[in-house]
């Protein structure tokens, strides 16, 4: 055992979860490695039938990729964030795919494999 005082770590953890998307690891990973080649930073668009991927970027280099899947979601959601902590957490995970949970484009939101959760912060612009 360790002994100490901890953040109380449930508090971050949303109990509600407006959106919830299952997506392919592979092609996940392969579209972000792929945009952060010009930057850590990233902009992913979800869309109903797809997902896109902008760097964020303060030089006048850009890269951009789409993904065509089919998200669930009614309308555009936009979540900015630091790609190696996602990225982080894909090659953690075993299996083929995995859930991307959020509620608003500037909250934490969560990837979960399994037991296997993760909490990212998104980037305010």
């Amino acid at each position: 055992l360790i002994n100490g005082k901890f953040p109380d770590y449930a508090r971050i953890i949303p109990q509600t979860i407006k959106h919830n998307i299952t997506l392919p690891k592979k092609e996940m990973s392969d579209a972000i490695k792929m945009i952060t080649t010009i930057s850590q930073e990233i902009k992913i668009t979800l869309l109903p039938n797809v997902i896109i991927f902008n760097s964020l970027s303060n030089d006048n280099v850009e890269a951009k990729t789409e993904l065509e899947l089919s998200t669930g979601l009614n309308e555009q959601f936009e979540i900015n964030c630091n790609s190696k902590y996602l990225l982080d957490f894909i090659f953690q995970t075993d299996t083929e795919s995995f859930e991307m949970k959020f509620n608003e484009p500037n909250l934490p939101f969560m990837v979960k494999e399994g037991n296997f959760m993760t909490i990212i912060m998104p980037i305010v612009l």
